[in-house]
């Protein structure tokens, strides 16, 4: 097939298609695939994981060797699979948590099981960064705000 439209471009007096463009390797991620394959990433790449290549490093975030370094979320992962992968080094937006201080990963944090007045849920995670989440990061269940109450529900308190 290739050949039929060289000569049809020849016959018809028409320039040779234009090379496609050599991938350049400079500025592509060193890191290797599961395959063993070298990893496709460039410097040139709009997505978050280029970034450190941007920066002029060598891995993208997917393959950089401190990306398993620092803190280490405490959290477990489903059906027994062993202790959550996500570290305080790693790209991901994920490990924010861990950077603050926390021991869990966003996907981890705990929430408190207290109600507001108006009987909605508290929104205070383990990982929010002011005093009252404190209780949260000890393995508690409750806030500083419901902790201390008698009940954590109001609203269940008002139904007895």
């Amino acid at each position: 097939h290739a050949a039929a439209s060289q000569l049809n471009a020849f016959l018809l007096n028409e320039p040779p298609p234009a090379p496609l463009p050599r991938w350049e390797k400079e500025g592509q991620c060193e890191g290797r695939t599961r395959c063993g394959e070298r990893c496709r990433v460039h410097r040139s790449s709009r997505y978050a994981v280029a970034a450190p290549l941007r920066r002029g490093d060598r891995f993208c975030g997917h393959h950089d060797p401190r990306k398993y370094t620092g803190v280490r979320c405490a959290g477990m992962r489903k059906n027994g699979k062993g202790q959550c992968r996500v570290w305080s080094n790693s790209c991901y937006s994920d490990a924010n948590p861990l950077r603050r201080g926390s021991p869990f990963c966003h996907h981890h944090r705990v929430r408190c099981a207290g109600h507001t007045r108006a009987g909605v849920r508290c929104t205070v995670t383990n990982s929010s960064q002011h005093a009252h989440a404190e209780p949260l990061r000890r393995g508690e269940q409750f806030c500083a705000h419901h902790g201390g109450t008698a009940s954590a529900n109001p609203i269940a308190d008002a139904d007895e």
